[in-house]
């Protein structure tokens, strides 16, 4: 068991160098289907429409990292595709993370995914969106007596995501949601989030609809 002395090992264990294009192992990783339900892609076809949403994200509940770092608050961009079956996701999510003791340094995170999942059509037009995302976390220390090779870390990241989201007028919506997320890290580290923000949904372009068709 590792003393309470010695801080999770984070940098210089298992590190993984991540690029944008293994964001592709979420497509076959997870795959999952309501028994009844009506998704975004249903209602208005595959590549018809997308939407753009900022979220205000901060984090809950409490595991051993909590003893060394304190996720701050943060902000999250992202994007909904509906798809042939479900809807895709793609986006950031950026946010600090604060030293509990003086011997670790503090890092800001950016977590850059994918996912996948669906989304039922509740009373009252609530949509309630449950999936699956991955994708890798990027991890910037201030150590400025850090070799400047170790000053940042890439991690793989894997998570279940799920919204309740409003349509407030004709195309913008309001979403509160909710995420549980692990980093593949030496040690794992497990974060909580939650989050309320808004949505726009557009038309797709043309000359893009029938290229990605």
């Amino acid at each position: 068991m590792m003393k309470a002395s010695t801080p999770p090992k984070t940098r210089g264990s298992n590190r993984i160098r991540f690029f944008p294009s293994s964001f592709a192992v979420v497509i076959g990783l997870f795959l999952f289907g309501p028994g009844v339900s009506t998704t975004a892609a249903e209602k208005s076809g595959a590549f018809e429409t997308f939407s753009f949403g900022a979220h205000f994200v901060t984090s809950v509940g409490r595991t051993s990292f909590n003893d060394y770092w304190d996720p701050t608050s943060g902000g999250r961009l992202q994007i909904d595709l509906p798809f042939y079956l479900g809807v895709l996701q793609t986006g950031v999510h950026v946010f600090g993370n604060d030293n509990e003791r003086s011997d670790v340094p503090e890092f800001h995170a950016t977590f850059l995914f994918l996912g996948w999942g669906y989304e039922w059509e509740l009373p009252y037009r609530i949509g309630w969106f449950t999936g699956v995302q991955a994708g890798g976390l990027n991890m910037s220390f201030d150590d400025d007596a850090s070799q400047k090779e170790l000053r940042t870390e890439s991690e793989l990241g894997f998570g279940l995501h799920t919204a309740v989201r409003y349509p407030t007028r004709s195309r913008w919506s309001a979403l509160i949601s909710a995420d549980f997320r692990r980093i593949h890290t030496y040690r794992r580290i497990d974060y909580g989030f939650v989050g309320v923000g808004i949505s726009r949904r557009f038309m797709m372009p043309r000359w893009l609809r029938e290229f990605l068709e």
